[in-house]
């Protein structure tokens, strides 16, 4: 016989199905005995679990025999049941334990624990970098430069980068016409650009040119899905360091 009452299994189960996932998601377990109570494991993804425990902890307090703080005391030990949740994943570690006061308590982490799972299936992991030719390449270009590692731009550079850049939005505009881009694209990579002409006011020459060849890489990974489209950047990226 499981250790919980039916009153407490439904609980369990209407939490589950309020979640973004149906009941049929999950394997609940009841333990018949032991310290584990509850047991749920999402069906779909080896190691999301979500467990409660009941155990026995002991406390020790030191009380003092005499009036004030000085003088002999006394240790008494005292037993409590503590409860417990194990959680996997957690909010932002693997896995997470929490002690909770009451059962109750545990539908408010059953919610939590299918938003945790639901947050971690929705991630794309970050592709390995597919540019490391690219970035060795603007590299070597920087260090032929020979910039020190203090030299700004002047006015006259910055209108020049200024002019390229504008060149470079111009041409994402036409591949927004070709339907390539979409408007909320277009509307990004402008707010990069605009931070890109921000940075070579206050950045000096090296620095924003490493950091532009990084941002426009990313820009290249996240929008310029054609070959044409990361091919105009890379050339892009290569007039820009080069002035």
């Amino acid at each position: 016989m499981t250790q919980l009452t039916p009153s407490a299994i439904r609980k369990v189960q209407d939490a589950l199905s309020r979640s973004s996932f149906a009941l049929a998601d999950f394997n609940i377990s009841l333990p018949e005995s032991g310290s584990c109570l509850l047991h749920i494991v999402f069906r779909h993804r080896d190691g999301y679990e979500f467990r409660v425990f009941e155990t026995k902890q002991k406390s020790k307090v030191k009380t003092s025999m005499n009036i004030g703080s000085f003088g002999p005391t006394r240790e008494e030990v005292s037993e409590y049941t503590a409860l417990f949740t194990r959680e996997t994943p957690g909010s932002f570690k693997l896995q997470d334990q929490i002690e909770i006061d009451e059962f109750d308590e545990v539908m408010e982490r059953i919610t939590k624990w299918c938003q945790n799972v639901r947050d971690n299936l929705a991630i794309i992991p970050v592709e390995s970098d597919t540019f490391t030719e690219l970035r060795e390449a603007i590299e070597e270009q920087i260090e032929e430069c020979r910039w020190s590692n203090d030299e700004r731009f002047s006015s006259n550079e910055i209108e020049r980068l200024n002019s390229k850049l504008d060149e470079l939005s111009a041409r994402f505009d036409n591949m927004l016409q070709e339907n390539r881009l979409t408007q909320k694209d277009i509307d990004q990579i402008k707010r990069e650009i605009a931070e890109i002409k921000g940075n070579a006011k206050s950045f000096p020459k090296k620095i924003w040119a490493r950091v532009t060849g990084n941002k426009l890489i990313e820009i290249m990974s996240n929008f310029a899905r054609s070959q044409e489209g990361r091919q105009l950047i890379a050339e892009n990226i290569k007039r820009l360091i080069g002035m």
